[in-house]
């Protein structure tokens, strides 16, 4: 039986512990002759950012993982003090991620380099099984996280709607005017931590 002593709290993989755009677009870059910086990944998805479809995306998507490139993602800056201190403040951190659950392995070998020993249980919003995609708020709600930690504001939407608090780490695919409740724009884990 889980202990509810401690506070779970959800917190997302790219671009909150991994740096995942930074290490795709230098990828991209070289591999398809772009020529774009990590500023200019205005939108979340990446196929609207190279101008071509979600089919295509997938491909160079998959050559990324075939080259194992997902294993050198860096962890994003204050990553790692951040999950202690969460812990040290009683949260237990479940990891809540959009990634497919196909590189499930390669997840988990990432977490154990760059958060070795740590337990962080990891839930994919993809299934392997071909079942519909699950909404962040609804695995947090099935955990019991009343706070997301996370860098896409439709799930910081989706979850704010649900009377789940999100810190929204900026980035510049989620650029947008005021936020509703719920919602707090934060630049950093040290900002996270500081609010929490």
């Amino acid at each position: 039986m889980k202990n509810r002593s401690k506070k779970v709290i959800a917190v997302d993989i790219d671009e909150v512990l991994a740096d995942f755009i930074s290490y795709f677009v230098y990828f991209h870059n070289l591999m398809y002759k772009t020529s774009t910086d990590r500023e200019d990944v205005k939108k979340y998805y990446l196929h609207e950012v190279f101008q071509t479809d979600r089919e295509e995306m997938t491909i160079r998507y998959l050559e990324f993982k075939a080259l194992h490139l997902i294993e050198r993602l860096k962890p994003v800056k204050g990553s790692l003090s951040g999950i202690k201190e969460l812990i040290k403040k009683g949260f237990e951190p479940h990891l809540v991620t959009a990634r497919p659950q196909v590189i499930e392995t390669e997840t988990r070998r990432w977490l154990d380099i760059h958060f070795k020993g740590i337990n962080l249980p990891v839930h994919f919003t993809h299934t392997t099984n071909g079942g519909p995609q699950k909404k962040k708020s609804a695995i947090c709600r099935e955990i019991g996280a009343k706070i997301l930690i996370d860098d896409h504001i439709d799930n910081a939407l989706d979850c704010a709607q649900n009377g789940i608090t999100v810190y929204l780490l900026d980035a510049p695919w989620n650029e947008r005017g005021s936020l509703p409740p719920y919602i707090i724009r934060v630049k950093s884990w040290k900002e996270i931590i500081k609010l929490i």
